[in-house]
């Protein structure tokens, strides 16, 4: 308690979002609150995208093909100013941002929890070299705000990835699928059969896919996913 009220001197908390000082560590102030962009219904019944017709099922993306993974949601629309946050934490070492965003994961997965029974929460993992040059995984650190809010186990001993592959936002949208094959590998001990992904950001669903593929040769049954930004183009 007394090291962190010296840090709270030291360093004061701000918005994530605008800067501003706030009195207490609460992630965003109240007026952007206000302005956070939450994704709603109607979505599709597979990623979890946003629909323009509540008459559809699915987005233009999923209609017609088979996903690896079973359903999934993601909390905001990429373009909104909680970008900057998730590419703070993503980028920047603002680690602490993982702490709000990983609350409003927990508020928007909660209820579909009775319905997905996951077992554990499984990060999307960096490669062991990314990882040696961010020094954290940002999936890892929203996972275990996540884990502590709807008190579900985080497994980071499941899911691997290879080193070697081209950056995903690099790759225009079929490349990405192609670069991700191969990318995911399993530790075949102790696997549960339903499993919630967790990531920070949905663009094609092409690496979410592969960690689905892979942990699905690997024996779960149902693979379930929750990103903090979603792209909404379709």
């Amino acid at each position: 308690m007394i090291r962190k009220m010296i840090l709270d001197l030291l360093y004061p908390p701000v918005c994530m979002i605008c800067g501003r000082l706030l009195s207490k560590t609460t992630g965003v102030c109240r007026e952007c609150f206000g302005k956070l962009q939450w994704i709603k219904d109607p979505r599709c019944m597979c990623c979890g995208k946003p629909l323009h017709d509540e008459r559809q099922e699915y987005c233009p993306e999923c209609e017609g093909i088979r996903r690896e993974f079973t359903a999934g949601i993601g909390v905001f629309p990429y373009r909104s100013i909680i970008r900057q946050a998730v590419l703070d934490l993503k980028d920047h070492g603002k680690k602490e941002n993982a702490a709000f965003l990983g609350a409003c994961m927990a508020a928007a997965v909660r209820p579909l929890l009775l319905s997905w029974k996951p077992k554990c929460l499984v990060p999307i993992p960096l490669s062991s070299k990314k990882l040696r040059i961010r020094g954290y995984n940002q999936a890892q650190l929203l996972a275990d705000e996540l884990g502590k809010k709807l008190d579900l186990p985080v497994r980071k001993d499941i899911l691997y990835r290879h080193s070697g592959r081209k950056e995903q936002k690099r790759l225009h949208r079929f490349a990405r699928k192609r670069n991700q094959a191969g990318t995911f590998f399993t530790a075949k001990t102790d696997i549960p059969e339903r499993v919630l992904l967790v990531d920070d950001i949905y663009t094609t669903g092409s690496t979410l896919e592969a960690a689905a593929w892979a942990l699905k040769q690997a024996g779960v049954q149902k693979v379930y996913f929750v990103t903090v930004c979603m792209g909404t183009d379709f």
